[in-house]
C-alpha cells in the first residue's frame, strides 16, 4: 500500500533542496517516493526492514529493487551520514519517526512528510518548522524540517 504519492512540483523542489546530497528514504515501503526520485536523477536510497514487498497488481510504478536496503530505519548506519538528507514520508504511527530522528547523526538533516493531523503523534515533542507552501502530494501533506 502506498501512503504518499509525490507530485512533480515536490520532486523538483526536493532535487533542489537536497543539493546533491543522497536522500535516504527511511521506511520507504513499496518505493513510490524512491522511484520518483530516481526518475528525477536524485541520488537516493531506501531503507525498509520489510522489503521485498508483496506483489501488488495495482502498483503504477516499478519497485526500485536495486536502491532499497533491508534494514531497520532506527538503526541504519545510513541515517548517521551528515552528507545525507533523511526523509520520512507518511510513516506508520508507532514512535518510528521519533526513534529515527533521535538516532540520526547530529549533523544529519531530517525532513518529515506527513499530514498535519499526524504531526503531534509522529513527532511528539520534537521541534520542527513547515517548509512547504505548495501541494506536494495527493492528500495535503506538508514538509516539516526537524530543528
Amino acid at each position: 500500500m502506498v501512503f504518499f504519492r509525490p507530485n512533480d512540483e515536490f520532486i523538483n523542489w526536493l532535487k533542489k533542496y537536497a543539493g546533491g546530497r543522497v536522500v535516504v528514504d527511511v521506511g520507504c515501503g513499496e518505493g513510490c517516493l524512491l522511484y520518483n526520485m530516481m526518475k528525477a536523477e536524485i541520488p537516493c536510497v531506501g531503507v525498509d526492514p520489510y522489503f521485498p514487498v508483496i506483489s501488488d497488481p495495482d502498483r503504477d510504478f516499478e519497485t526500485p529493487f536495486g536502491n532499497i536496503v533491508r534494514q531497520k530505519g532506527e538503526t541504519s548506519p545510513l541515517i548517521q551520514n551528515e552528507k545525507a538528507l533523511v526523509v520520512i514520508a507518511r510513516p506508520c504511527h508507532n514512535g518510528f519517526c521519533e526513534k529515527v530522528i533521535l538516532n540520526k547523526g547530529p549533523k544529519t538533516e531530517a525532513l518529515y512528510i506527513g499530514l498535519p493531523r499526524n504531526v503531534e503523534e509522529d513527532l511528539g515533542d520534537l521541534k520542527y518548522e513547515i517548509i512547504s507552501d505548495f501541494e506536494i502530494g495527493d492528500e495535503g501533506e506538508k514538509v516539516y524540517k526537524i530543528l
